[in-house]
């Protein structure tokens, strides 16, 4: 039911009762007049001495008074009970107005959440958990021997760590310039302040790691890395695969290459000696995790990092700071 619709609606319903009250008056007076009236003629009629009040009495047992009575009580009682009745079909009107209108909100906000969920935090998520799981690899796992050859062929472990963490950056500069964080409320209470702090944190944090690593990662060189990863597709930005990323870095002339130069040392520093700054990379995952415990509370949205293991981290991390 449209805006209009309603008000429309409650206009008539106005009216209706208006009109009632007015009938109701009308014939209420007509009674008490009519009465006053026959109740003088009775009155002058009346030869008994009798006092007023008697005479009164006397009246109202009379026919002329009962049988005018009688005749406009009963439209009183009838337009009485109709607007007691339209009154109460105006609230059973309203209830049902307000229960369609939660209904269409319910929906609403569905569909939200559902749209955001496809177009972004599905994705989101994903690189969150990504990025996780390479730290958690540089603390708790040894390099596989068939890894680290890869390394020395083509650079899988800086590449790949270079995207992982440019995917999240990118994210952090994506939902900022396309306005994502104003439709993240609708998903879950306080969901966008919990995205936007702790992607700041983290980016505060790798800052910070730079610098312990001898390697700068300041925030323009996140900016810039961040940048690299973002592409533009008719009008959006939207994060870029792998294969179109890895094309930007192709010449090492380019001033993408340049741009880009800053992040990639900082990620093979972080490759080689992350181990040695274990509270950097547990405040890092801890963070990290703050966000996924953030996106579970959206109704059937699922993660990949389990309870136990971020649980281990906070365990871990308080340890060490005690």
């Amino acid at each position: 039911m449209s805006e209009e619709n309603s008000s429309n609606v409650e206009k008539r319903r106005k009216s209706t009762i208006k009109e009632l009250n007015l009938w109701i008056g009308i014939l209420f007076l007509l009674l008490i007049i009519l009465n006053i009236i026959l109740f003088s003629i009775y009155k002058t009629s009346d030869d008994s001495g009798n006092s007023t009040v008697t005479q009164i009495w006397e009246y109202m047992e009379s026919k002329p008074f009962q049988g005018v009575t009688a005749s406009l009580v009963t439209p009183i009682i009838f337009f009485f009970l109709e607007n007691r009745l339209k009154f109460l079909s105006t609230i059973h009107e309203n209830s049902e107005r307000q229960r369609e209108i939660k209904e269409a909100e319910r929906k609403e906000k569905d569909k939200h959440v559902f749209d955001l969920t496809q177009r972004h935090l599905i994705q989101f998520e994903e690189i969150l958990s990504s990025v996780w799981f390479r730290f958690h690899n540089f603390l708790y796992e040894d390099a596989l021997e068939e890894t680290l050859r890869r390394e020395q062929k083509d650079g899988y472990l800086t590449y790949s760590t270079l995207y992982a963490l440019g995917c999240l950056l990118a994210y952090q500069r994506l939902f900022l310039i396309e306005g994502i964080y104003a439709e993240m409320d609708r998903c879950s209470k306080d969901l966008d302040k919990t995205i936007k702090n702790e992607l700041i944190t983290i980016s505060k944090l790798l800052d910070e790691l730079g610098k312990k690593l001898n390697s700068s990662f300041y925030r323009y060189d996140q900016l810039a890395l961040a940048e690299g990863i973002m592409i533009k597709d008719d009008g959006k930005y939207k994060i870029s695969s792998q294969y179109e990323f890895r094309q930007k870095l192709a010449d090492p002339d380019s001033l993408q290459y340049s741009l880009l130069y800053p992040s990639m040392a900082f990620v093979k520093a972080l490759n080689e000696d992350s181990a040695d700054y274990r509270e950097y990379n547990l405040r890092i995952m801890e963070h990290l995790g703050n966000i996924i415990e953030g996106l579970k509370q959206i109704p059937n949205f699922r993660v990949a990092v389990k309870d136990e293991n971020l649980k281990k981290v906070k365990n871990e991390l308080s340890t060490l700071e005690k």
